[in-house]
């Protein structure tokens, strides 16, 4: 399954907190949300998963010129992990059961023309697993 959601990726934030209790920030509430609409399914997977997320941040208009050129040897601002966990946590209970179901995540992230998410999610064997 392979889903290309067009916004732009969001590193997860530190949670807040404060004397009535932790809470996310509202923008990242909703960055779940919108990820957790993009992706239409049909069932929710219950097995062992392969997981590929590639994030591409557009670049950046202040750039000069000579930068922009070689943007493929920039490297983007942010965790790899920070941006991981906001997809693990928006598709969990929603595409699959749980994140400990995921025996290989493999993160990218770039620079593009777009901002963009893809999202590659395929089921298992646990047979090839010795």
């Amino acid at each position: 399954m392979q889903v290309i959601i067009k916004t732009k990726p969001m590193p997860t934030p530190r949670v807040r907190v404060s004397r009535w209790g932790a809470y996310n920030v509202p923008r990242y509430t909703d960055y779940k949300e919108l990820i957790k609409n993009s992706v239409v399914v049909d069932k929710v997977l219950t097995g062992a998963l392969k997981v590929e997320l590639i994030f591409q941040i557009k670049i950046p208009k202040s750039w000069t010129k000579k930068r922009k050129a070689g943007y493929k040897d920039e490297i983007p601002i942010g965790d790899c992990d920070n941006f991981a966990k906001g997809i693990m946590d928006a598709l969990q209970k929603h595409l699959f059961e749980d994140d400990r179901q995921v025996i290989e995540l493999r993160v990218q992230k770039r620079y593009g023309l777009s901002d963009m998410i893809i999202v590659r999610i395929n089921e298992v064997n646990n047979d090839i697993i010795n």
